[in-house]
């Protein structure tokens, strides 16, 4: 551990879909080496401890770099996270770019700019969305296909119960309906190609192919629509380069010859997860300062060298408003619905008081009529005596 770190006595622990975390947060000296004449800034840092299935296995790696928004920092949203010290301190934009590669022979290569673009990253132009929450990344997708045939389902379902962009995660995760429709496409739209048992498609067994004769023509694209306005749209046509992931061969149990592959799309609980498999296929910005996402084709080492790459096709004319597909929690309606309950009830008991109030009034001012009216009686009954 650094001789400088000073630890700021809180505890954090961050769970994952898949996986868990814990450590401290403290305070450290950082310095990025391609920044000339920089000293380092003083930056919150969370140091991880203890870990449990979340690193790859074999990946030797130590540690995370969040960079997602303030509202989500541990231990809590008043904690100034890393790229925000980055972008105060070193006076750099607000805007960072990741460039992913995958495996390159033995070793995970990519790319990560700070403060811009790097415009040599990317083969053509670069397409943006806009980003809907400032929490996570989160955006809105509105529609899928296996393919070119559709999901065909209610595009509140891609996004349920929301959608994010994450480095952070591997897989390209998506709630279980939506999961499963997208497995049995595929599995219709390959069973007459090539035999896959059925737990590769559970990410339970790898498939591997012998000197990496993998048949890629007989895999599909899989293809996420995004709203970039009211009436335009782009696609990222993810190539089964991408969502089939080539493992290394200490992850295998098979002989040196064969090259092997996960299936790298699983089912979440948690909403749709665009992970890093999906994003090693495009040089991405997160523009932070306009609220919006980058998309560009990639320019890593190996493209040149595959059948399919994956690619942004687009903007194109469609009238679709994102907004549509937002998947609205059930728990803000319960709340709505809670809270309309209890001002309706307080209404009630106001209105039923006031009604008892108003009875025994009435019932008392009879007492008193009827009172009066023996007390008159009374009185003629003594006169005509």
């Amino acid at each position: 551990m650094s001789e400088t770190v000073i630890n700021l006595g809180f505890e954090v622990s961050v769970p994952y879909t898949q996986g868990i975390w814990k450590g401290f947060l403290g305070q450290d000296i950082v310095k990025i080496p391609s920044y000339e004449n920089s000293s380092g800034i003083i930056s919150n840092v969370a140091f991880i401890t203890e870990s449990e299935q979340f690193f790859i296995n074999g990946s030797h790696w130590e540690a995370i770099l969040g960079l997602g928004y303030r509202e989500i920092a541990k231990p809590s949203s008043s904690t100034e996270p890393l790229f925000d010290s980055l972008v105060k301190q070193m006076n750099i934009r607000n805007i960072f770019s990741l460039h992913l590669c995958g495996l390159n022979g033995s070793e995970m290569a990519g790319s990560l700019i700070l403060g811009g673009v790097d415009h040599s990253l990317h083969t053509g132009a670069l397409e943006y969305i806009p980003i809907y929450k400032e929490w996570y990344y989160e955006v809105v997708i509105t529609d899928i296909y296996i393919g070119e045939t559709s999901l065909e389902m209610d595009c509140k379902e891609y996004n349920f119960d929301k959608t994010i962009v994450d480095s952070g995660t591997t897989n390209l995760l998506l709630p279980t309906r939506v999961y499963n429709r997208i497995v049995d496409l595929l599995v219709e739209k390959v069973k007459n190609m090539v035999f896959i048992p059925k737990k590769f498609w559970e990410s339970l067994e790898l498939l591997c192919w012998k000197n990496d004769k993998i048949p890629w023509e007989s895999f599909p694209s899989v293809t996420m629509t995004f709203s970039v306005s009211y009436n335009l749209s782009i696609d990222l046509v993810i190539s089964p380069h991408n969502y089939l992931r080539k493992m290394k061969n200490e992850d295998t149990r098979f002989t040196p010859e064969n090259v092997c592959y996960k299936f790298s799309i699983a089912p979440s609980d948690l909403g749709t997860v665009v992970g890093a498999v999906v994003m090693e296929g495009f040089y991405i910005v997160f523009d932070r300062e306009a609220s919006k996402l980058g998309f560009g084709t990639t320019a890593c080492h190996d493209t040149i060298n595959r059948g399919s790459v994956s690619f942004v096709r687009g903007p194109y004319y469609k009238e679709q408003n994102a907004l549509n597909c937002v998947y609205t929690k059930l728990e803000s309606h319960f709340n709505m619905l809670l809270i309309a309950t209890a001002t309706m009830g307080t209404v009630c008991v106001l209105c039923i008081t006031l009604l008892i109030l108003l009875v025994i009034r009435f019932q008392a001012l009879r007492f008193c009529l009827r009172q009066q009216e023996h007390d008159q009686f009374s009185l003629l009954n003594e006169a005509h005596k």
